[in-house]
């Protein structure tokens, strides 16, 4: 935010001088009265899950055994709609059913100056394997409920899984996280 307020001194519609603004999350031009916001890129965070298995995904740059939902920015033009299956088939290979799509919630994140839009949607019936691009993530695979489960309930593993070496999921501080919860703890 620090950054932001230091680049906008002036008002883009009059040139007067800005000063800060509702606790400094905006700045208010002190001659026109003009507010000026952040910019905030749109993305988007999906869970793809069955009833018994879900999507999830690593960077290489992550904590051994770390996985999450999959996630991207919304590009110029497109609807949220089309970010979640163009994000799902690009990072995965998988193709999304957009009927089973469902909003989720939002998180905030002041930095990339994002605001992170999730969704719980399922795998299209006839959805091809999973492909990872390596150009994104390190590696994409299913995880059974159960396993994703125990994780969460900080449970021994089931038996007979394939889980990573040091499995763990985000911290509940994320929207990742609630997607993963929402669908692995539902009733």
């Amino acid at each position: 935010m620090a950054a932001w307020s230091a680049a906008v001194p002036h008002c883009p519609r009059c040139g007067g001088r800005t000063a800060p603004f509702r606790l400094g999350t905006m700045r208010k031009c002190t001659s026109c009265g003009a507010e000026q916001r952040p910019r905030i890129d749109p993305s988007v965070i999906m869970l793809v899950a069955d009833s018994d298995r879900c999507l999830l995904g690593r960077k290489a740059e992550w904590k051994e055994g770390r996985y999450s939902a999959l996630a991207g920015f919304v590009e110029l033009g497109e609807s949220l709609e089309e970010a979640v299956l163009r994000e799902v088939q690009e990072e995965s290979g998988v193709v999304v059913d957009l009927n089973t799509l469902q909003y989720h919630s939002t998180q905030p994140w002041l930095f990339p100056r994002s605001l992170m839009v999730g969704f719980l949607v399922q795998p299209h019936p006839l959805s091809p394997p999973v492909t990872v691009d390596m150009d994104e993530l390190e590696d994409v695979r299913w995880f059974d409920k159960a396993s994703v489960r125990n994780c969460l309930q900080g449970l021994p593993r089931v038996p007979g899984s394939d889980l990573p070496q040091g499995f763990h999921l985000p911290t509940p501080a994320t929207l990742a996280h609630a997607l993963i919860s929402s669908w692995a703890l539902e009733k």
